[in-house]
């Protein structure tokens, strides 16, 4: 699998934990007592704290006025505050160690403790948005916290004032040996600079040659730009002039044609006449009342429609020429944007061209101008450069010394101790929180992973969205898992009794589940207008997936649209359609192709419009049975006979009667079941029908379960019921007239 393919978005996390929640659960809850219940063990511990104040400059040299940056604190990183290099000083081993000298504090062994075990117990931080910097150490014993915390700030303050003497020495000694070389060096640089511009009459050389170089480089991307600009906009021309293969002004007339409310408004009466004329010719002659009244019905509504074309045309046609038949009466909203884009790019393709072209003769022009620049500007440079480094060395040089000079005679430093050590109160661990915050999330994190290993090691494919990726097919029916739905009691067989599906199809009230079969129906129909498909074998990749459920239902919700369907039990190994519909399975597709009976014997009429021919007695080999020539002429004969012809075929995996069914049929439904079939049987599906080459009608997901579901809504009870209120009413319709019947 492709790294693409295991993205896990955030929608699908919610499913994971629905499905994975028990054993997440134990993890979760488990962790958290273990955690919680071994911090409550822990030895109490006290912690002292103490404070430092840290000025960015000292008191002397704001007072005299010299050296504003006289032992002013600074950081080389710019992003962090000097008073974290401040932390580190105090926290080395030089001053670590001292502080354990002079407190005397020893181990469990009797000896000095180590630096390391010191720092273990140390906590120094900063005070965000303060200059204070807190010490805390933490200990058993209360006192010698406070005692380590005291003995820590006055090491440091005694290192931090001599540090500050030593470096202030150090300096004034470099500054007073570099001081006469700075300024003769300024002086030079000075002289030069003035020579420079006396003889080349330079006044802003710089500013010139910038406004220059920028306007040029300003140009230069906006001629890529517009170069760019020039080549999307020729290839969009192209591409739509191609696509739209019509005269722009003829398909200007098209989408008004298509967009006017009127003209579509009698397009749709036409159309539901023309639908109506072609139902009713079925059942009435053409001298029929009925047929009659809609025939005239429709020669008014051409000649309205005829109309209207001629009035959004206006002078452009004569409604006695106008043939609706020859205009693209339902142009749709991406042609309409295609054929407005098509204008907007011819006009957009002119003018990027003609700015191309003034762009041109400006860059020429000023190109060159700017010739003339370049050598001046690098001399000029060069002088300044020099001058101000010579300048701004000496003025640091003569600022410097003075604060240097004034830092050697002070005796305080930039830190305060703003409070002594205290003992704060009560212990500061063990903290029940933290322990059992720790424990909360160190559970959601093994809870997270064993939910993520428990998917990954389920193989099963489990939502509507799985099944259609792992097959690469288009879903043609989604069926809701409705295992609650009362089953009738059926015989025994043998010493067992057998799970027979329901036939929700042909219940009174619509449900979820009857009208998936209703719009599997449908999207069955409409897979191709011209030729639908009329013999439709379903099968599955193993067995338990519920392929002979989907095939009773469909055949039932077909007949119930007037179609007459005949349902064949082609699974000569283990049929189970006369359990299904409740008829002796003594006679059947067997006994007819071995010529035992005959075909009005063996057919069975279940419901109206609905035929059955059961798979009659078990054959010691039913493959042979199937791949014949008697099998073929069958099938020819029920084509002939019936609108559909719906076969229950075995599973995929197992056997071959399947595929021998398949190769006479007009294309294949292939059921799918969540947690029944998984990827490894499903792929050997793919690779086997990519092998044969059948034709295979789409995907019917079988048992879905809705709170595994990211579109679970669209499966509700109330959205069927919203979604499809002429089906409701054909279902009332259809459950009357069953009453009347009976």
């Amino acid at each position: 699998m492709d790294a693409a393919d295991t993205e896990i978005s955030l929608s699908q996390y919610w499913y994971i934990l629905k499905r994975r929640w028990l054993p997440a659960s134990v993890i979760f809850f488990g962790t958290l007592l273990l955690v919680s219940f071994w911090g409550a063990r822990q030895t109490p511990i006290y912690e002292a704290e103490g404070k430092l104040r840290f000025k960015g400059q000292d008191s002397t040299s704001a007072l005299t006025g010299l050296g504003d940056e006289l032992g002013q604190l600074e950081s080389l990183d710019r992003a962090e505050s000097p008073i974290a290099t401040e932390i580190g000083i105090m926290q080395t081993v030089p001053i670590i160690q001292q502080t354990i000298d002079n407190l005397e504090f020893k181990n469990a062994e009797g000896e000095l403790l180590k630096p390391k075990q010191f720092l273990s117990r140390l906590d120094v931080s900063h005070e965000r948005g303060t200059d204070i910097l807190k010490v805390v150490y933490q200990s058993p014993q209360p006192e010698k916290a406070k005692m380590a915390v005291d003995a820590l700030m006055a090491v440091y303050l005694e290192a931090h004032l001599l540090a500050n003497r030593a470096e202030a020495s150090a300096a004034r000694l470099f500054i007073e040996k570099q001081l006469p070389n700075a300024e003769q060096n300024a002086r030079q640089a000075e002289a030069a600079l003035r020579r420079f511009k006396e003889e080349n009459q330079v006044i802003a050389l710089d500013k010139e040659a910038s406004a220059t170089v920028n306007f040029l480089e300003s140009i230069q991307t906006k001629m890529t730009d517009i170069s760019a600009r020039i080549a999307d906009t020729e290839a969009q021309f192209t591409t739509l002039s191609s696509r739209l293969g019509r005269n722009p002004q003829a398909a200007l007339v098209a989408t008004a044609v298509s967009q006017s409310s009127g003209v579509q408004q009698v397009l749709a009466d036409y159309q539901q006449v023309e639908a109506n004329l072609a139902s009713e010719r079925v059942r009435f002659h053409e001298q029929h009342p009925v047929i009659v009244d809609l025939k005239t019905k429709q020669a008014s509504l051409d000649s309205l429609l005829r109309q209207r074309i001629s009035n959004v045309l206006g002078a452009q046609s004569d409604s006695t020429d106008i043939n609706p038949s020859q205009l693209n009466l339902q142009v749709g909203a991406v042609e309409a944007n295609l054929i407005s884009d098509y204008i907007r790019l011819d006009a957009q393709l002119r003018g990027l061209t003609d700015q191309t072209e003034a762009l041109r003769q400006t860059e020429a022009s000023y190109r060159q101008r700017a010739a003339l620049l370049p050598q001046l500007e690098q001399s000029q440079r060069e002088l300044e450069r020099r001058l101000d480094a010579a300048q701004s060395t000496y003025s640091l040089l003569l600022e410097r010394l003075q604060e240097v000079q004034l830092a050697e005679n002070q005796n305080v430093g930039n830190v305060r101790i703003i409070q002594p050590a205290e003992v704060l109160d009560g212990s500061v661990s063990p903290r029940a929180k933290l322990y059992i915050v720790t424990g909360g999330m160190l559970g959601s994190l093994l809870a997270a992973a064993a939910m993520l290993l428990l998917e990954a090691l389920d193989r099963s494919i489990k939502t509507v969205d799985e099944a259609s990726a792992a097959l690469d097919l288009p879903v043609l029916g989604v069926i809701p898992n409705f295992t609650h739905v009362a089953q009738p009691n059926r015989p025994s067989i043998g010493q067992r009794t057998r799970p027979i599906p329901s036939l929700v199809a042909c219940t009174k009230m619509p449900s979820p589940a009857s009208e998936s079969y209703h719009m599997l129906g449908n999207n069955l129909k409409f897979l191709d207008s011209d030729h639908p498909p009329r013999i439709v074998a379903i099968t599955s990749s193993v067995a338990l997936e519920g392929k002979s459920m989907v095939a009773s239902n469909l055949a039932a919700s077909l007949s119930q649209t007037g179609q007459r369907v005949l349902l064949i039990d082609g699974d000569l190994h283990h049929p189970i359609q006369h359990w299904i519909w409740d008829y002796p399975n003594k006679q059947g597709l067997s006994n007819l192709l071995v010529g035992q009976v005959s075909v009005e014997d063996a057919i069975i009429e279940s419901l109206p419009n609905l035929h059955l021919l059961l798979a009659g007695v078990v054959p010691p080999n039913p493959a042979a049975l199937l791949d014949s020539q008697r099998m073929i002429d069958l099938i020819q004969l029920f084509k002939a006979q019936y609108d559909y012809v719906i076969i229950d075929t075995p599973a995929l995996i197992g056997s071959v009667s399947a595929a021998i069914i398949e190769k006479m049929a007009d294309g294949m439904l292939l059921v799918v079941r969540p947690k029944v079939a998984d990827t490894t049987s499903v792929n050997y599906v793919r690779r086997l029908i990519e092998q044969s080459q059948q034709r295979v009608l789409g995907l019917v997901v079988n048992g879905t379960l809705p709170r595994y579901e990211p579109h679970s809504q669209y499966l509700s009870d109330e959205f069927y019921m919203s979604l499809n209120p002429i089906s409701t009413r054909e279902g009332e319709e259809r459950n009357l007239k069953s009453m009347i019947n009976r």
